[in-house]
Parts: structure tokens; C-alpha cells; sequence
């Protein structure tokens, strides 16, 4: 079993599919149930709170239940209000800034939104002996990315699609 898991250093994570596949064949999409049909469970943790670091948190089998749901593809704020934390900030004056209702980012530091991303996936037998790709359909600002353990990628600055063999 594999386990994958994005790391946020300065911002929010949006993986817009993060799906592990070869050059040509089968793909494997990790997008969670929430609000996108998925079937991977995805869960995130202020980094903060975490009491552990990334290669013990990407290892398969880390406990992670008492972690919030995420959204995936998604940020962190998109997942924080799908959980109820927070009000939808594109709804009537929510965001407002006098109104206080989303801790604004300039008041509260970037460390108030810097979250840990993770699941965990099995990687499928047909994709044995093959090249595997991770593509990430955009980084939302800062992520590191750990498998199995090992950190994949130094802090990538992004919104751009990016990924990694």
C-alpha cells in the first residue's frame, strides 16, 4: 500500500486531481467523496497540531481519524468551511474583514493555514514494473510532497500543474 500526503509550508493545498499515473495505460485519480465523487478519504491537520512529521505522517498506517475531512481537489479554507469551521466567504459579507467571521491570513500568520494533507492508496497491479507519475493539477502557493515515508520535493512555490516520478 502507498501512501501519499502534501505538506503545506507558506499557504493552501489544491490538488485538483493528484492522480498517480504511467505514461500510457490506467490511471488512478485521488479525489475525495466530498464534493467530487472520489473514493479516497483525505484528512488534514493544522501543522501546528500534528504530532508527528512527514515521513512518520506518510508512512501507510499512520492514524489520522481524529484529523478533519478534506476536500481534495481543494484548499484548505474550502475544506475548513465544507466542515462547518467557517461560514462560505463568497456569500453575502462573510468575508467582510470587519465582520471578522474567516480569519484573515495578514492578521492570524501563514502558520494558521499551513495544514497537512493525507490518504493512503494501494497502487493498482496493472501498474507493476511501469514508470509512475504524480500529478498535481496545481499546488495552491507551497507544498511538500511525502511518500512512503520519504519527502518527494523540497517546498514547491505553484499554482501551476506540476508533478513527480
Amino acid at each position: 500500500m502507498c501512501s501519499w500526503f502534501g505538506a503545506i509550508l507558506l499557504g493552501t493545498l489544491s490538488c485538483a486531481s493528484a492522480p498517480a499515473q504511467t505514461s500510457s495505460g490506467p490511471t488512478l485519480v485521488l479525489r475525495s467523496p466530498e464534493q467530487h465523487g472520489g473514493s479516497f478519504s483525505w484528512r488534514m491537520c493544522r501543522r501546528q497540531a500534528a504530532d508527528a512529521g512527514g515521513a512518520a505522517i506518510s508512512s501507510p498506517g499512520f492514524l489520522a481519524s481524529d484529523w478533519q475531512k478534506a476536500i481534495v481537489p481543494g484548499t484548505v479554507l474550502n475544506s475548513l468551511v465544507h466542515d462547518g469551521v467557517y461560514p462560505e466567504p463568497y456569500f453575502g459579507l462573510n468575508n467582510a474583514h470587519e465582520r471578522k467571521l474567516v480569519p484573515d491570513i495578514s492578521e492570524v500568520g501563514r502558520d494558521f493555514y499551513t495544514y497537512w494533507f493525507r490518504t493512503e492508496f494501494s497502487v493498482p497491479e496493472e501498474f507493476r514494473g511501469r514508470q509512475v507519475w504524480l500529478q498535481f493539477d496545481g499546488i495552491n502557493y507551497r507544498a511538500e510532497v511525502w511518500l512512503n515515508g520519504q519527502r518527494l520535493s523540497e517546498p514547491t512555490v505553484t499554482m501551476l500543474p506540476t508533478g513527480r516520478d
